[in-house]
């Protein structure tokens, strides 16, 4: 018996009033699936199942324009549907108005060559009437078309208040719809005339109009806050040609179930990344509510970490060997990868029991540990998972699945000692250990070449820097974010690749 795989549902499918789909096949549709059900790192099986409640209309729709495209109906907010349902029939209905324009505007057009032509005619009485009644031929083949559209959309199946809507509608321009000028009235008009008569319908030349219900005056605030790059890349850490690319790739995936612009939503969540805003700042800037702010994030956050995990590739050898900078060829060229440990700090959790999971003690405050692995040329290749406080650095290396990327005769550079030689002596992997040179009062071989080491750790730190460029790195994450902490990291690992920076270059 198949179940519901939404959280919260318990629908099975011993209902005969409910209706059971597997998730689709096609990738660009299943992400959209996944994303929209919002379980996290789950991953559907060929035995998931979604009930047809979770569908505007009661069942999906395999029309990418339709708003059962993707199951939008999730929660137990009652309203939720009826404000859904809504929503599509005011597309609808805003689709039939756009039909309707545009066939009194095909009759406009047609009623003013028609006069413009019966102005330039000589006045034979025998032309004129002929021209007359040729203008009457196609004014009446024009007619019945406006009429049927006028009476489908009338007598629309849709509850009282948009039959109400539409009535108001129709009665608005009665004459443009049922009554139609005498060709003799052609006659008698002259350009200036005509032209006033096509003001109306000049939707180029006029102000914009707005439908009530179906069109909104505000303007993304994309457009307001992003005008140069240099706007652009303070409040996402992007080129304004990266955010535009990002936004590309991101929006075909993403399943609009909030009514903020979607990249508007995508720039909120850059912006919490970037500047560690607070919830009522974003709120305040963007029009929406606090909560509503959490939950964009929140689901942009999740897709984002779906869609961006090619974002931080392990680099082959030659494409190691082929970006690396001048001084790791003369001095290591065998460098695979240069690792390192860093934290995050974190407000403390209201419940006690978890204070001592992050606790550091030397730090006296909260923080969680990552490790992190980048190319010579800077690109991060490798970022793990938060470890409460007290893990241990080779706890935190072999646990995170970094060993399982290495191969034999790599080498690895680390800042200081992890104490993991002996699992990579087992993989046959060499391990470089920088050390400060001062203090020696001698330099031979070897005292040299961690000198040259201890030099490799200014551009260490830097890569380091460049990802909590990301404030929501740097400063103390909120709670709200905590269970997101491993995706974040990603995400930021993948934008500081995305910013295309080298190892060499300094700090914005």
């Amino acid at each position: 018996m198949a179940c519901c795989v939404a959280t919260g549902c318990s629908n099975r499918s011993n209902r005969k009033d409910l209706s059971f789909y597997r998730f689709p096949k096609d990738l660009e549709r299943r992400t959209l699936w996944i994303s929209a059900v919002n379980r996290g790192e789950w991953e559907p099986t060929e035995y998931s199942r979604l009930c047809s409640q979770h569908f505007i209309s009661g069942e999906k729709s395999n029309d990418p324009q339709s708003p059962d495209y993707v199951p939008s109906l999730f929660g137990s907010d009652k309203t939720q549907k009826s404000s859904k349902q809504r929503a599509a029939k005011r597309i609808e209905r805003s689709a039939m108005k756009l039909k309707k324009r545009d066939q009194k505007d095909r009759l406009t057009a047609a009623s003013v060559l028609l006069g413009l032509a019966m102005a330039a005619a000589p006045a034979d009485v025998t032309d004129q009437q002929n021209t007359e009644q040729s203008d009457q031929d196609i004014l009446n083949d024009l007619l019945p078309d406006l009429q049927t559209d006028v009476q489908e959309e009338i007598t629309d199946p849709a509850d009282v208040q948009e039959e109400d809507e539409l009535e108001e509608i129709s009665d608005e321009e009665p004459e443009t719809i049922t009554e139609l000028p005498p060709p003799e009235a052609h006659l008698q008009m002259n350009v200036k005339d005509q032209r006033e008569g096509t003001d109306d319908h000049n939707y180029f030349i006029s102000s914009a109009t707005c439908d009530k219900g179906t069109q909104c005056n505000k303007e993304p605030l994309y457009r307001h806050l992003l005008r140069t790059d240099m706007l652009c890349r303070l409040y996402t850490g992007l080129s304004l040609s990266a955010f535009h690319q990002l936004t590309r790739n991101l929006l075909p995936f993403n399943a609009q179930i909030f009514e903020l612009d979607p990249i508007d939503q995508l720039l909120m969540t850059l912006m919490k990344l970037k500047l560690n805003l607070l919830l009522e700042d974003l709120a305040e800037r963007f029009g929406v509510c606090p909560s509503g702010v959490s939950r964009i994030v929140s689901h942009w956050i999740d897709l984002m970490e779906i869609c961006m995990k090619s974002y931080i590739p392990w680099l082959s050898k030659e494409t190691i060997a082929g970006t690396m900078p001048q001084f790791f060829k003369s001095h290591y060229p065998g460098t695979t990868c240069i690792v390192d440990i860093s934290e995050i700090k974190l407000k403390k959790p209201r419940r006690l029991d978890c204070w001592g999971d992050s606790f550091v003690r030397y730090d006296d405050e909260d923080t969680v540990k990552f490790m992190v692995a980048f190319a010579p040329c800077g690109l991060i290749m490798f970022i793990s998972g938060a470890y409460g406080g007290k893990c241990s650095d080779t706890f935190i290396a072999s646990d995170s699945g970094f060993l399982r990327y290495l191969q034999p005769l790599d080498e690895v550079m680390v800042e200081r000692n992890f104490m993991i030689s002996d699992a990579l002596n087992e993989k046959g992997v060499k391990l470089v250990i920088p050390a400060c040179s001062k203090g020696l009062t001698r330099f031979n071989k070897d005292s040299a070449q961690k000198t040259s080491v201890y030099n490799v750790t200014i551009h260490m730190e830097r890569v380091i820097c460049r990802l909590k460029y990301y404030r929501i790195l740097s400063e103390s994450m909120p709670s709200s974010l905590t269970s997101k902490t491993d995706q974040i990291l990603r995400i930021c690992a993948a934008l500081c690749n995305i910013r295309g920076e080298n190892l060499h270059e300094e700090l914005e």
